[in-house]
């Protein structure tokens, strides 16, 4: 089986959905996920479609993209009351 350039950027805008959607209003952390996740491509750029390391990586980055969808909550913390509360984003909980 090889990975098709199709199945590579899907994944990768899947990836860049996914970050935005955990981290939103949160510029730094939104910057470097983004920045991350494009060195990481970068580096994998070469690879072979029909590499384990490549078909991997695509699995990866969508694994990824599900957790930060799933399990990523933020936080505000309220100043007065010394508490935080949650900024969700259970719209896509089950995506």
């Amino acid at each position: 089986m090889s990975v098709t350039r199709t199945e590579v950027l899907s994944a990768y805008r899947y990836l860049l959905r996914s970050i935005a959607i955990a981290f939103p209003g949160d510029h730094e952390l939104l910057t470097a996920a983004r920045t991350e996740a494009r060195t990481r491509f970068d580096k994998a750029r070469n690879l072979a479609a029909d590499s384990n390391e490549a078909i991997e990586g695509v699995k990866h980055c969508r694994d990824v993209g599900l957790f930060l969808r799933r399990n990523v909550v933020q936080g505000v913390k309220d100043e007065d009351s010394d508490r935080y509360s949650e900024t969700s984003h259970f719209h896509c909980v089950n995506r």
